[in-house]
This record gives structure tokens, C-alpha cells and sequence, in this order.
């Protein structure tokens, strides 16, 4: 049974969207100096794409997290920012 959950989490993951979005560009390099993880690929902030996993990324704002699938994680020197639990 926990498989069977563990394999429908993951197929949801997989299939996930952002909401009014849709990702219908490729992959590429992080251009130097964007932070982020993903990026847009027309004038109409619709369609998206996403940097390669384990690009570095802002995660408190130190480039400090990777990318992974379109999102920030936090890395291993990552730390909580002061003020937040």
C-alpha cells in the first residue's frame, strides 16, 4: 500500500502545473546573474521553462539552495532567515 501512494505522489509531482501556466519551453542554462529556477519564454508570462537541476539559486536570498524541478530547495549551508522559525 505504501508503494501504491508513494508511486501516485509521484506521478502527481510529475504532472504538476503551475496554476494558468503551462510549461512549454525547454530546458536550459541558468543565465548568470537570474537567481531563479525557472523562466519565461514569451511576452505573455504563460508559457515557461525551467534551469537545470542542481543550478544554484536563491534560497534566502545567498544563492545558497539548488534547483530542482522548476523550484528553489535549500542547499547545505542554507539556514533559515532571521525573524522565521
Amino acid at each position: 500500500m505504501k508503494i501504491l501512494l508513494c508511486l501516485a505522489v509521484l506521478v502527481a509531482v510529475v504532472y504538476a502545473e503551475i496554476p494558468g501556466m503551462k510549461k512549454a519551453c525547454p530546458d536550459k542554462k541558468q543565465p548568470e546573474g537570474d537567481p531563479g529556477c525557472l523562466y519565461y519564454c514569451d511576452d505573455s508570462d504563460v508559457s515557461y521553462g525551467i534551469y537545470h537541476d542542481m543550478t544554484p539559486c536563491d534560497y534566502t536570498g545567498t544563492r545558497d539552495g539548488k534547483c530542482l524541478d522548476g523550484l528553489c530547495h535549500p542547499g547545505p549551508q542554507s539556514k533559515a532567515p532571521v525573524g522565521e522559525p
